[in-house]
């Protein structure tokens, strides 16, 4: 199996607005996992949603749907 070249540099030159949702309890990994894409990503807005774990999709629908409502109005 051949390595995953690293996309970092490719990342960083995404011109498209970006939003990452994490649920406030959701796992370590993943949080850290968002907050590195986070910080390549030129045009990215991170947000967590209250109460949610690694589901906030299927937790909370209404506050994730209205958290990409404002994102989609914003870019």
């Amino acid at each position: 199996m051949a390595p995953i070249a690293p996309m970092d540099d490719a990342l960083a030159d995404m011109a498209v607005p970006v939003l990452i949702v994490n649920g406030e309890h959701d796992m370590p990994g993943f949080l850290d996992a968002a907050g590195a894409l986070a910080a390549i990503l030129p045009n990215c807005r991170r947000t967590s949603i209250q109460d949610g774990g690694g589901f906030s999709f299927w937790e909370f629908p209404g506050r994730v749907n209205e958290t990409v409502r404002r994102f989609l109005g914003a870019a």
